[in-house]
């Protein structure tokens, strides 16, 4: 119910349900009210979301990330590089990004900034070029 709400802009509503349910907050709820408050730039309600998030996960380094791009997002830039310092002095890690595709039948895994792959500078050079056709707006001519 948080996430539609919040989704949807009705942050102020997403917050009084999180006060009302008879149940615990779990650390999910208080993420995705921390998450729509970013996409809706409501720093304050967000604050007071992560806060609440960082007492449930101290270590977990979305929270911290979530709340510096809110204050990324809101030009706090101050704020943002506080945040990303108490990050650093608490030795939190944002933990990089991956993804996977399946290929034939191997999947193959992805991390974010990960350039172990033998055609490492192969891949990037194809790259490179699909993102050049895509800017010339050449791309379809590609595909044929």
């Amino acid at each position: 119910m948080v996430d539609l709400l919040g989704r949807w802009g009705f942050l102020k509503e997403a917050e009084e349900f999180i006060d009302k349910i008879e149940v615990e907050p779990n650390a999910m709820i208080w993420a995705n009210l921390l998450g729509a408050c970013r996409i809706h730039g409501d720093e304050k309600r967000g604050q007071r979301a992560a806060k609440k998030l960082i007492e449930l996960e101290p270590r977990n380094s979305s929270s911290y990330v979530l709340l510096s791009n809110l204050y990324a997002a809101s030009g706090l830039w101050d704020e943002a590089r506080s945040l990303r310092r108490t990050m650093m002095q608490k030795d939190i890690q944002k933990m990089p990004g991956c993804s996977w595709i399946v290929v034939g039948q191997i999947t193959n895994l992805f991390v974010a900034g990960d350039k172990s792959h033998p055609s490492c500078d192969e891949i990037s050079l194809a790259l490179k070029h699909l993102t050049a056709l895509i800017k010339d707006n050449t791309f379809h001519d590609f595909l044929g």
